[in-house]
């Protein structure tokens, strides 16, 4: 098995005009099967004044696994070939990784990308940690509206742990025994989702790295890190308001027993 490290979004060969192309949304579907595999299934709704080639990209580390691509248009499933003829995709090594490469019609589409990953989530001795990136920042424009939706193999016996990075992004968090749902929206950067559930979510770790001892307390302090780190500052300008504040008073009032004894 080869080891994933992340995950790049389309990148697209637009039109000439500027405003030529808008994302009103995109429903990401990640279905995590019990030996640790990845389905992914991206619906992205794309409006485009002018037809273009579509690329996504997928970041790569040598033995890496990438396996399954699949692209449908409009409902219209195209076939593996050459990407300058009709309703056909190709595959090719990319800058990062592989790269899928489609023509995309104009008008409004709705584009299906499909794709099987594995080596991606890290199996502790206590819980699986699992990152992967539900958007990505090579998009040229905003995206309105983004949903996704992570699928575990079974419901988990205690609470699933969710971050969305980056932590500033106002994203709406439902999490469940065995699926987490999040929505976003106005996106313009990449967005990645960390999942933290029990180790026995998974029946095998065929298709998942594993990790020496117990990892959930390590991944707490780090996002501890990620997500507290203004509000620690912002506590310690308060601690030493405080600090301040009480030698002032123990200042004043040394001042103030001083003038007594002089009288």
């Amino acid at each position: 098995m080869r080891r994933l490290l992340a995950v790049t979004a389309l990148v697209l060969a637009l039109p000439a005009q500027a405003g030529a192309l808008t994302l009103p949304r995109a429903q990401v579907h990640i279905t995590l099967e019990s030996n640790g595999v990845l389905d992914v299934l991206e619906r992205v709704t794309v409006d485009s004044s002018a037809p273009f080639v579509g690329s996504r990209e997928i970041s790569m580390l040598p033995g890496e696994l990438f396996a399954a691509p699949s692209v449908v248009v409009d409902g219209r499933g195209y076939r593996a070939g050459d990407v300058h003829r009709a309703r056909t995709f190709r595959v090719t090594r990319g800058t990062r990784g592989v790269r899928i490469e489609w023509r995309e019609p104009s008008g409004i589409r709705i584009v299906r990308l499909g794709y099987r990953l594995a080596e991606r989530p890290i199996a502790y001795r206590d819980v699986v940690d699992l990152r992967i990136a539900i958007w990505e920042k090579d998009w040229p424009v905003p995206l309105r509206a983004l949903t996704a939706a992570l699928h575990l193999p079974k419901r988990a016996s205690s609470r699933v742990r969710v971050w969305v990075h980056p932590a500033s992004l106002h994203a709406a968090i439902v999490t469940g025994r065995r699926t987490v749902r999040v929505r976003a929206q106005n996106v313009e950067g990449q967005v990645e989702l960390r999942a933290v559930f029990p180790r026995a979510v998974l029946s095998s770790t065929d298709a998942a790295r594993t990790a020496a001892g117990a990892g959930l307390r390590s991944i707490l302090v780090e996002e501890r890190g990620h997500h507290d780190g203004g509000s620690r500052w912002i506590w310690l300008l308060a601690a030493v308001g405080a600090v301040g504040a009480a030698a002032t008073g123990v200042a004043l009032r040394r001042a103030r027993s001083l003038r007594l004894r002089r009288r």
